[in-house]
């Protein structure tokens, strides 16, 4: 009885996983005008002082067509100032079943130099995804160390036209006595801020953003989302 109970819960943790990034599953309000549909997103941005900090991401898309196919594909950057601990990405198909699943040894690596700068040390690593039978989601992951702070990334949950959003967070994690400065557009309240011994949580999160139409002589998505 127990191994028989055993295999059922591993069925039903492996049917849930599925469900999780099946693209047949999504409401018609995100799919209707949507190319594609971020399906998670979440930003860990922790400052351990004022000259280092550690970021980890992650971001799921269901990529609808060939119009978004951009977003199968992932680069990561470094340089002597920062170092990637993990990197990892998955393919899923339309049912939520896993595809692929690549780690960071199998990712290739390249020079970033642009060619006009005397001299750069930054690189990245890239990955891309293919898959002709439209819905897909990939998923990626990344872990980065960075020793010498100038700013923080900026968080931009619907970041282009016919993008829905249907789960995008952004935590940062600091020490209480540290002075964390944000600036908020076209976002409404303010974020959720807890507190604990002497590390203090600022929490941003938005959920359900249908997708916006391109629209000819519109101001950049970036102004009004």
């Amino acid at each position: 009885m127990k191994r028989m109970l055993f295999f059922l819960s591993f069925g039903l943790a492996s049917v849930t996983q599925a469900q999780e990034y099946s693209a047949l599953l999504l409401p018609d309000s995100l799919v209707k005008g949507a190319d594609i549909i971020k399906r998670s997103e979440e930003y860990i941005l922790t400052i351990k002082s004022p000259a280092k900090f550690s970021l980890s991401e992650k971001h799921a898309y269901s990529i609808l067509n060939s119009s978004a196919i951009g977003y199968a594909s992932y680069q990561s950057y470094y340089d002597k100032f920062s170092s990637i601990n993990n990197l990892s990405g998955k393919l899923f198909d339309k049912w939520g079943k896993q595809l692929k699943h690549t780690k960071k040894s199998d990712w290739k690596d390249y020079s970033a130099y642009d060619g006009f700068s005397l001299l750069s040390d930054a690189r990245y690593k890239t990955n891309e995804f293919f898959s002709a039978d439209y819905p897909f989601t990939v998923e990626y992951e990344e872990e980065t160390d960075y020793n010498g702070t100038q700013g923080f990334p900026r968080w931009i949950p619907q970041g282009r036209t016919g993008m829905s959003v249907q789960n995008s967070k952004f935590t940062v994690i600091a020490p209480a006595n540290y002075k964390v400065r944000f600036k908020q557009m076209n976002l409404l309240g303010e974020p959720t801020i807890t507190q604990k011994g002497e590390v203090k949580t600022y929490t941003w999160e938005v959920k359900n953003l249908v997708a916006k139409k391109y629209e000819p002589s519109a101001p950049p998505i970036t102004e009004v989302t």
